[in-house]
């Protein structure tokens, strides 16, 4: 497993300190109570702080399921990456020296999902200054997550076929 490089890893603190910053949220859009907002440079990818951090943030993701923070970290890494990726979530992290890190596979996936809550989280604030009424922000919300979603498919269809060999007569018959 390639190990996700310090460079890779600036844009998911980055996304991760701006989901974090206080304001209003999605109705019925569950976030942890206890979580405080923090800097991108408060964010440690040497331990399992990121993933803390990531779960701190996950209403902002639509994830299909939430992810308990109480679950072991490997078991919450797994059913978080199961929800990001098509790719087996233990391709996506690793356990180094008793924390998690990420992988290159696994921090792209990351960003790739940060990078939009980030994005819907500002049409979400911006649509909340313009003196929108909550309910229809909040679907739109809904609405421009299921958009994003749909090109993507959760793991591909197998394909079963069969092969048989006709003989020309039978083809001109």
């Amino acid at each position: 497993m390639d190990l996700a490089v310090e460079e890779d890893l600036v844009g998911i603190a980055q996304a991760l300190a701006d989901l974090s910053q206080q304001g209003r949220t999605p109705q019925g859009v569950v976030f942890a109570k206890d979580s405080a907002p923090f800097d991108a440079d408060s964010v440690d990818f040497e331990s399992n702080d990121w993933l803390l951090k990531t779960l701190a943030v996950q209403g902002w993701l639509y994830l299909d399921s939430p992810v308990s923070g109480d679950l072991a970290a490997e078991d919450a890494a797994t059913q978080l990456f199961s929800q990001l990726s098509v790719d087996p979530p233990d391709s996506c992290f690793g356990a180094v020296d008793g924390g998690l890190r990420l992988s290159v596979l696994g921090s792209q996936h990351l960003d790739h999902r940060l990078s939009r809550a980030v994005s819907h989280r500002e049409m979400f604030d911006e649509a909340l200054e313009d003196d929108q009424p909550i309910k229809e922000v909040t679907e739109t919300w809904r609405q421009s997550w299921d958009e994003a979603n749909s090109g993507q498919d959760k793991r591909p269809s197998s394909i079963k076929a069969e092969v048989k060999t006709m003989t020309i007569r039978t083809l001109a018959d």
